[in-house]
């Protein structure tokens, strides 16, 4: 197994990737789209062993941050970040299939990275499955865990509140949340960006990590007439 660590360009950026090459590579890829902000900190050691497991197995994996974030060119507050970070992932895809010359790719978003892949494979992005985990049903969804954070933060803070940012805007966990991203985010239903079945280029059903029967997710997508049903984690075709 060989790491190799690249930039490829998306749009006005250039975006940092780590690409896992196994020694026996196989006919399929796939793409990490991240989580955002605290969560991708924390998870970015998990992702890299995934990712490893994955290339040992034949199965080369490319890891990357998006635009504004990590170590890729950009800023939190530039403009129209949702959308760079949305043709980022259909970038990815394309920069995987050049550097690993794999032949299909899987698309594995985790928490706002699932909202990411999701809006990416309906804006026709060339993936062949699609994988979530943690991925919140909306936009909202994702709102709503960012300001939980940020509430904690605030009660929690040795200091009481902190003092009002520079710029309109709210952080969790030290990453910025744009008002801009904030109304991005409030227009995204997942089970709307998607055509349902038949149609053969619309993902048949969607398997992640199963969510607590309370939980939006699995009330929202666990309905046997939507496009996807919350399972145990499994790729599944496009």
């Amino acid at each position: 197994m060989n790491t190799v660590n690249h930039w490829f360009r998306s749009g006005d950026y250039w975006l940092l990737a780590h690409t896992d090459l196994p020694d026996r590579p196989g006919p399929l890829g796939v793409v990490v789209i991240p989580p955002f902000g605290w969560e991708d900190v924390c998870s970015y050691r998990p992702l890299r062993f995934v990712a490893r497991t994955l290339a040992a197995n034949g199965i080369a994996v490319l890891r990357f941050d998006l635009p504004g974030t990590g170590d890729s060119s950009g800023s939190p507050s530039d403009s129209g970040l949702l959308t760079s970070w949305i043709r980022a992932a259909g970038d990815a895809i394309v920069e995987i299939r050049s550097v690993a010359e794999v032949a299909k790719v899987a698309v594995f978003g985790i928490g706002l990275g699932g909202v990411i892949a999701v809006s990416s494979v309906a804006s026709g992005s060339d993936a062949d499955a699609l994988v979530l985990w943690g991925t919140p049903s909306s936009g909202r969804g994702v709102l709503r865990e960012l300001r939980a954070f940020a509430r904690m933060e605030q009660k929690t803070s040795a200091n009481g509140a902190p003092p009002p940012p520079s710029v309109p805007s709210f952080e969790a966990g030290g990453f910025v949340v744009t008002p801009e991203l904030e109304r991005y985010l409030e227009g995204l239903d997942l089970p709307t960006l998607l055509p349902r079945p038949p149609l053969r280029r619309a993902p048949s059903c969607f398997r992640a990590m199963r969510s607590p029967p309370t939980a939006n997710w699995y009330g929202h997508w666990g309905r046997r007439d939507a496009p996807f049903s919350s399972l145990q984690a499994r790729a599944s075709p496009i």
